[in-house]
């Protein structure tokens, strides 16, 4: 796929298209990352990642989207589960209305706690009714036994909180807030990764 990728956007660069030839680029970085890279990596790549899915999704839509990042470099290095980042944006961008909104805004941002790091991506999208949020929150909390045995009408977010769950059990957190017109803000608390600790407590029913 890498191959084929790389072989559409030379084309379509020799074709006088820089679109598609960028687009075809960065998804096949995209693809390599998700694939290849450990499932734990660190914050900095997760960034990297996620910067290149709001290029491409700048390129689709032909406009560009207010990004404030506000991460630490005293915390670039702390490991998260890769693709965290990118199915937050994609949710904001597609369900939270951002893509057809003016002044679209995300903001990414870390802070740290006694527990570990805190990781929030808030937007100012239209955000979702209260049963929605709650039914999310919840789906959120339950084990992964009780989660892979439910239909989920929401697999984006809960996708990530599916792989925090299985990295680092009970000990890891992911909480929505939302409310119609105001955006939606998602908190993830993410623990101190140990090498050993590897799929330890995420299998834990």
């Amino acid at each position: 796929f890498y191959n084929v990728l790389s072989l559409i956007s030379a084309r379509a660069e020799i074709a006088g298209d820089p679109v598609i030839s960028q687009i075809c680029t960065d998804l096949a970085q995209t693809m390599r990352y998700t694939i290849k890279a450990p499932d734990m990596v660190p914050l900095s790549d997760e960034k990297k990642m996620a910067e290149k899915y709001l290029h491409i999704g700048s390129l689709m839509y032909d406009r560009s989207f207010r990004v404030g990042w506000q991460i630490p470099p005293e915390y670039a290095n702390w490991k998260v589960p890769k693709v965290i980042l990118q199915p937050l944006i994609e949710n904001a961008m597609n369900h939270g209305g951002l893509v057809s909104q003016e002044d679209a805004y995300l903001q990414i941002s870390v802070s740290k706690v006694p527990s570990g790091l805190c990781l929030c991506v808030e937007d100012n999208g239209c955000g979702m009714e209260e049963k929605q949020c709650w039914e999310m929150n919840r789906a959120c909390q339950q084990s992964l036994r009780d989660f892979v045995e439910e239909v989920h009408p929401s697999l984006g977010v809960l996708s990530v909180n599916f792989r925090l769950k299985y990295h680092f059990g009970d000990r890891c957190q992911l909480r929505v807030d939302s409310s119609p017109g105001k955006g939606t803000m998602i908190t993830m608390l993410i623990p101190d990764y140990k090498e050993e600790e590897t799929h330890a407590n995420g299998t834990d029913y």
